[in-house]
């Protein structure tokens, strides 16, 4: 009697340990946070803008490095993780700043803000509206 109990529980037991085996091998189990640089790229049909003032969100920013040609002042960490960073020189669409950060996987809690804009001949202040940032890991 008990050994046909136990015949009958076996394949039951075996497609168990088949289940988890193919489980942790297709999961591949808790990975470790990988850094990566995230590149801030602006969005404009305006030109001859020289200088942008942006806030960039996000934990953990670091290294802050401007694209060629352009300068950067980046502040310290604020509330919530924002820093604010000056551009200057000639702004133009597409990148314009890169920063590291702890965990690529984690590109979603990142985002950056256009918060003032002046042309580059006369200073004059731009509006914001017709900027705009985007934020991807490389």
């Amino acid at each position: 009697m008990r050994r046909g109990r136990l015949m009958k529980s076996r394949p039951a037991l075996l497609a168990i340990a088949l289940a988890t085996l193919v489980a942790t091998l297709t999961c591949g189990g808790p990975t470790e946070p990988r850094s990566g640089v995230v590149t801030v790229s602006l969005t404009t049909a305006n030109t001859g803008d020289g200088a942008l003032l942006i806030s960039v969100n996000g934990p953990g920013i670091d290294s802050i490095t401007p694209a060629a040609g352009l300068q950067s002042f980046a502040g310290p960490a604020g509330i919530g993780s924002a820093r604010k960073v000056l551009l200057i020189g000639d702004i133009k669409p597409g990148p314009i700043v890169n920063f590291r950060i702890p965990d690529r996987k984690a590109i979603a809690d990142y985002s950056a803000t256009v918060l003032e804009v002046a042309r580059s001949d006369d200073l004059t202040q731009r509006s914001t509206t017709a900027y705009s940032l985007g934020v991807s890991v490389q």
